[in-house]
């Protein structure tokens, strides 16, 4: 699984409460479902003496979802509608309940009515959040060609991207909003995955001579971010070397090879570990270990971690590991195989990309809490995210407009309804073509 999924970048491969002994937590978890079965039980007294106030029905089916009580619920907003059609908060009530068993394209339908009501706003990001599309996005590139892989230079005045808009893949830097765009390579040879040095002068990328369908073992190149000039080749191995990062301080070069795998095996299929290149004099390090198939390296902003996936336990994780150590910690692990992951400047969030419902998505995870946050829904495949230097922005690859394109998230900026509404419209659509 190593090299068709997600641990490489090419071309083609794309609780409530825990179980606790604790007799004061269990005591409190009690208390609190006894509050809400008095609540439930006050709002079904009230509603027997009123039995058409559809605003006390559409508050004990709200009560009843919080319970988990969802056909109860869904009965309270289904009488609600009978008694009043065009209420919109038993519509969005039924949604919920629709979704929540699992009645995902009957929901959304209930979803878009609820959009397309007057009283929309108050709604518009709840629905976001439960989809998983809570912020605005823009596409970033057009064609010509296809772009993707882009990454920020640290002062967040230009960006770098692979695109083969001339025929070929190569290299290309552009002003910090995709325009402007300059091909730094030129050569028969496939260039991708590139990425800034932190100071901004060098660029670090990825180059295979994978002609007439053939594949080849890909090397890692330097070249002057500006121009394209001095470029050097600093692997020259025989191995698969691809993914490489710069270190915060940019003495070191994180990438993945399969270089330590001995095996009489073919290409792309041995072992690949994180492996470290050091600026200064050129020697390679081990910096992986154990078994698993390590890839998509990415530094802590201090430059003390460096987090990679690892498949060792079936689907690909999340791993965390401390320079100077060889012990390996999983962060993240529930959920569908992972990809991409990249720490924001402030250290806190991580985003990564995820398979879930056979497609790819991206999530931010929040240290500390372990809130995980679904950033986009789309029929799409959306990876490969990276963080502007602020970190107040994503920029991520997607072919949700047919081709493979840069596209922005905005964190600071909630989702506009009619974007909300397209993309349900496009989930609707998507769900009904794959059940025929």
């Amino acid at each position: 699984m190593k090299k068709n999924f997600i641990g490489v970048i090419s071309l083609c491969t794309l609780c409530f409460i825990l179980a606790c002994g604790s007799s004061q937590q269990n005591a409190r978890v009690t208390s609190v479902s006894t509050r809400a079965s008095e609540n439930t039980a006050g709002l079904q007294n009230k509603l027997r003496k009123n039995p058409t106030d559809v605003r006390l029905r559409v508050r004990l089916g709200m009560q009843l979802l919080q319970e988990e009580r969802h056909e109860d619920a869904r009965a309270q907003f289904d009488s609600a509608l009978a008694l009043q059609p065009g209420m919109t908060a038993a519509k969005f009530g039924r949604a919920e309940a629709k979704f929540l068993t699992g009645h995902i394209t009957a929901s959304i339908n209930d979803y878009l009515d609820v959009l397309n009501a007057t009283e929309t706003e108050l709604y518009t990001s709840a629905i976001a959040e439960r989809f998983g599309a809570p912020y605005a996005i823009r596409p970033f590139t057009t064609a010509p060609g296809e772009n993707m892989l882009a990454r920020f230079s640290p002062d967040g005045r230009a960006i770098v991207f692979q695109s083969n808009r001339d025929g070929n893949w190569e290299i290309y830097q552009a002003a910090a909003d995709g325009s402007q765009a300059v091909r730094l390579t030129n050569d028969p040879a496939v260039d991708e995955a590139p990425c800034f040095s932190p100071e901004g002068r060098w660029i670090a990328f990825v180059r295979s001579s994978r002609q007439g369908g053939t594949n080849a073992a890909r090397e890692i190149y330097l070249m002057e971010a500006q121009t394209g000039a001095e470029l050097v080749c600093l692997t020259r191995h025989r191995a698969d070397d691809w993914s490489p990062v710069f270190s915060p301080r940019g003495d070191h070069l994180a990438f993945v090879s399969d270089r330590d795998d001995l095996r009489n095996a073919e290409l792309f299929n041995r072992q690949s570990d994180i492996f470290l290149f050091s600026l200064a004099d050129s020697s390679v390090t081990k910096f992986s270990q154990g078994f698993g198939d390590k890839s998509a390296p990415g530094f802590t902003p201090d430059g003390s971690t460096l987090l990679y996936i690892n498949n060792v336990n079936g689907g690909f994780d999340i791993f965390e590991q401390s320079l100077g150590t060889a012990q390996a910690l999983s962060l993240l692990a529930k959920n569908g195989p992972k990809g991409g992951p990249q720490v924001a400047p402030n250290g806190k969030l991580i985003v990564y990309f995820e398979k879930r419902d056979n497609n790819l998505d991206l999530f931010l995870f929040e240290r500390g809490t372990g809130r995980i946050q679904r950033l986009t829904c789309d029929p799409a495949m959306d990876a490969f995210p990276t963080f502007s230097p602020e970190g107040n922005e994503i920029l991520f690859t997607s072919n949700r407009d047919g081709k493979y394109q840069i596209y922005a998230l905005d964190l600071r900026k909630p989702i506009a309804r009619t974007e909300l509404i397209t993309m349900l419209n496009n989930l609707s659509e998507q769900r009904q073509a794959a059940s025929k």
